[in-house]
């Protein structure tokens, strides 16, 4: 009950606020010193090659990117690749095209990185200057093992079909080594499937497996160590992020907790030889010590109570966390773990 007084209270705060920031208003360009500067985002994964965007900053009254008007992707950038303090290669820029037409350029490069690696990456630009940042990739921490426990199996079995709809809990085991603090992301899909191989149907390919699934994140302490209890009071804060650290558990085993709601299809209809490969890709990614601080100033921003009150000018601004010397983006390595389930044959087990 005192908790439901204080965040109303904290709510009629907030709407007095907004009342008297809501009447007469002009526009107006506050006349501030504001040059653009190189911006790199890149997330490098230990096996997988290395790309980054390499744009530059705006003013707000430039108005933005995704609106299709305003173009920051530096181009013409000489881009660098450090391995170890050693030059390694310059970075070739690379424009994709998607099925919507829309373009996305991006350098890469032809070097593979790996756990211990450190990389660093430096861009010049002739209008913006230059940009670097500089990490170590990390070495994976293995997924121990998975457990799955059915708590409803709602399944329909036919001549030539099998389907099901389900609740499970997944208990995700790993250990944690205690040399160091360490930074994790979970993920897990909502979405899989396989399509039979059909060469007269380019349009339409009926699909042999799918599964959906929904997990609820919220049920996890561990991913809500960053809250604050103001902040569980005043906003929806729980299961939105799934980057946590190991502080309270350095050196031991850990479950993760997470219940899903998900189904399942399978139709043997085209395919009688259907032998159920569809399989769900567990992933523990072990992360920077500035990808963690980056997602935390990220959830800070967007959901945490400071990044909301300086949003409307009642408190001070709070900013994304960069490792770029500019102070614009943020180059994160991380290595991922990955276990593999086979939904049918948790469903058909009850395992």
């Amino acid at each position: 009950m005192i908790n439901q007084y204080i965040k109303l209270f904290c709510l009629f705060l907030c709407s007095a606020a907004l009342i008297m920031l809501s009447g007469c208003y002009t526009y107006f360009e506050p006349d501030l010193e504001s040059t653009p500067v190189v911006c790199l985002n890149s997330l490098i994964t230990d096996g997988k090659q290395i790309t980054v965007e390499v744009t530059r900053t705006w003013r707000y009254s430039e108005t933005r990117p995704e609106n299709k008007i305003l173009d920051v992707d530096l181009r013409n950038a000489e881009v660098s690749l450090y391995i170890d303090d050693k030059f390694e290669e310059k970075m070739v820029l690379v424009s994709d095209t998607n099925r919507f037409g829309e373009i996305s350029n991006y350098f890469e490069a032809n070097y593979i990185p790996k756990s211990g690696d450190k990389i660093k990456i430096h861009a010049i630009d002739k209008t913006y200057g230059e940009a670097e940042a500089e990490i170590t990739v990390p070495f994976p921490i293995d997924i121990d093992y998975v457990n799955t426990n059915i708590k409803k199996n709602d399944a329909s079995y036919a001549k030539d079909a099998f389907s099901s709809t389900f609740d499970m809990i997944l208990n995700v085991y790993f250990t944690d080594p205690a040399s160091e603090n360490n930074y994790y992301i979970f993920d897990m899909p909502t979405y899989e499937s396989i399509l039979y191989e059909s060469e007269d149907s380019y349009f339409h390919v009926p699909i042999a497996e799918s599964v959906s699934l929904r997990p609820d994140y919220s049920f996890e302490p561990i991913f809500s160590e960053h809250i604050s209890p103001l902040e569980t009071i005043i906003s929806d804060a729980y299961g939105l992020y799934t980057v946590f650290s190991d502080r309270q558990f350095s050196g031991k085993q850990y479950c993760l907790e997470i219940p899903v709601h998900g189904s399942y299809k399978c139709d043997y209809t085209n395919h009688p030889d259907l032998e159920n490969k569809l399989t769900v890709d567990i992933q523990l990614s072990h992360i920077t010590t500035d990808y963690y601080s980056y997602m935390l100033s990220l959830w800070a921003v967007t959901e945490g109570v400071s990044g909301a009150l300086g949003g409307v000018g009642l408190g001070d601004a709070v900013f994304e966390f960069s490792n770029v010397s500019t102070g614009a983006g943020i180059i994160a390595a991380q290595a991922v773990s990955t276990f593999k389930l086979n939904i049918h044959d948790i469903l058909n087990s009850g395992n």
